[in-house]
């Protein structure tokens, strides 16, 4: 986190000139969700406000708390905010912890419109991924697991939240993002398929969820060149990658994270219902339903998302490939539960 103004340093504004907010093609500054500038919160950045193409000004430096006039004109005037304010892109990771700090009390506000907050959530999900898989310890991992039950408890009180959460999914693929689109597809599933008719508790939906969400945790002790190679493994690089499970497994037991919903995810997501998966070669009902989802979305996922040396493949032809060429790898009611809700997502 960036230094905070000592008390009383000037808070006078200083206008200064850039070409737009990109010089030689490097971005100097992002554009901010505006309505992450919450009162109440110290910021953890400086905000500025972007006067014309070629003007940008200092408005809110590091430490500040946030006005009530900027927070009545964000909520009045939300088209023209989402245009206005800036951060430094040096200030990216500032901004991370930043959102993650506000999170509880930005779910919780009425005013702020729901996409806005799948925004920031699925911000603080990617970035909390990467860390976790960079440095996968517990602190880390329990920092997603409490931020995967504040994610339940926005789904469960708002209808229109996994929408937006399905809407802000990546569309390349990298080990972090694959694993918060596979845990935004498999909670969508489970939603449908366990909780809605009354299969699974709230608090037994926050574990499931948790497991999909670290399901493909053991990557992070698969040899980087295996998980970064730019182009289909080799046998003996499969071989490495299809430790994963194992490996996943083997950490959260050994840093107290592993409950059984997260054992059972983390195990079997690999295996198939036709047997030939691995670890261990399951078949059938010796999977385990909440792997079976995962299975379902981790497939989808890996389809859906371009790759060096691929294309992304569009949803609904995934699902085409799903049906014609895995079909007998996968739960057919999970499966037949995720296309319903894929359906609906377009309507």
């Amino acid at each position: 986190m960036a230094d905070k103004p000592a008390i009383g340093r000037s808070r006078t504004i200083k206008v200064e000139q850039y070409s737009g907010v990109e010089r030689e093609g490097v971005r100097l500054f992002l554009p901010l969700v505006p309505d992450t500038l919450m009162a109440k919160h110290p910021l953890y950045f400086d905000v500025y406000e972007k006067l014309s193409t070629a003007e940008i000004k200092l408005l809110l430096p590091n430490g500040s708390e946030v006005p009530l006039a900027i927070q009545s004109f964000i909520r009045l005037r939300k088209r023209e905010a989402a245009k206005r304010f800036y951060l430094p892109a040096s200030q990216r990771e500032d901004l991370s912890r930043y959102q993650e700090a506000i999170l509880p009390d930005l779910l919780s506000d009425a005013d702020v419109p729901v996409l806005a907050k799948c925004n920031v959530l699925q911000n603080v999900t990617t970035n909390l991924s990467q860390e976790m898989f960079d440095s996968p310890t517990p602190l880390n991992i329990q920092r997603q697991r409490r931020n995967v039950e504040q994610m339940v408890d926005f789904t469960l009180h708002d209808p229109a939240a996994l929408k937006g959460l399905l809407s802000l999914t990546h569309h390349d693929y990298f080990t972090y993002t694959h694993s918060v689109n596979v845990g935004v597809y498999a909670l969508t599933i489970a939603f449908e398929h366990l909780y809605n008719i009354g299969a699974v508790s709230k608090s037994t939906l926050q574990r499931i969820a948790a497991g999909f969400f670290l399901h493909d945790i053991g990557k992070s002790l698969v040899p980087r060149e295996v998980i970064n190679k730019n182009g289909p493994l080799d046998e003996a690089e499969w071989e490495e990658m299809r430790k994963h499970p194992a490996h996943g497994h083997a950490l959260l037991l050994e840093e107290g994270n592993l409950t059984p919903e997260v054992a059972t995810v983390v195990l079997q997501h690999h295996e198939k219902m036709i047997g030939g998966g691995y670890p261990e070669g399951l078949k059938g009902d010796a999977i385990h339903l909440y792997a079976r989802i995962c299975s379902v979305a981790d497939a989808f996922d890996a389809l859906t998302t371009r790759r060096s040396y691929k294309l992304a493949v569009a949803p609904f032809d995934a699902l085409a490939i799903m049906k014609k060429d895995m079909y007998a790898q996968f739960d057919p009611d999970v499966f037949q539960t995720f296309v319903l809700l894929m359906r609906k997502r377009t309507r």
